[in-house]
């Protein structure tokens, strides 16, 4: 590995820091799709469904329409082929793939935070460096 002349401790922190999160980044998209509005869209799809179980546990649901990204999910179910798609079957997929990314994102999350704070506690630039070299498991 060519160690970069002329950078200081804490620039080379700086940039291997930057480095650990692009790749923390291309783990996370082999799980879910990049990109702001797409991962808004995953955190309202988890929160509609939760809510819809909620309401369903309670016996207060409400119409399917009150549940959009449950229903949007039934609905692209149901165009895809599976024509008995019920609004219960659509949060049972929901929370099936939320509890795949969870489990990846949550070890994606431990590699890059941990790498991150070995290479804030490193004393020297090759110990910045070999910190910011993760093996990424998920």
């Amino acid at each position: 590995m060519l160690f970069e002349l002329g950078f200081t401790l804490a620039q080379v922190k700086s940039r291997t820091k930057k480095n650990v999160d692009i790749e923390a980044e291309g783990r996370m998209s082999a799980y879910i799709t990049a990109g702001s509005a797409i991962a808004v869209e995953y955190v309202t799809t988890k929160a509609d469904a939760l809510r819809w179980t909620a309401d369903n546990i309670a016996m207060t649901l409400g119409a399917d329409s009150s549940y959009p990204f449950v229903q949007a999910e039934q609905q692209a179910q149901i165009a895809s082929g599976a024509t008995g798609t019920t609004m219960a079957d659509a949060v049972d997929l929901i929370m099936a793939q939320v509890a795949v990314y969870e489990t990846a994102a949550a070890t994606i999350k431990e590699q890059r935070r941990t790498a991150k704070l070995l290479i804030d506690a490193a004393t020297t630039i090759p110990a910045a460096r070999a910190a910011g070299v993760v093996t990424w498991l998920a």
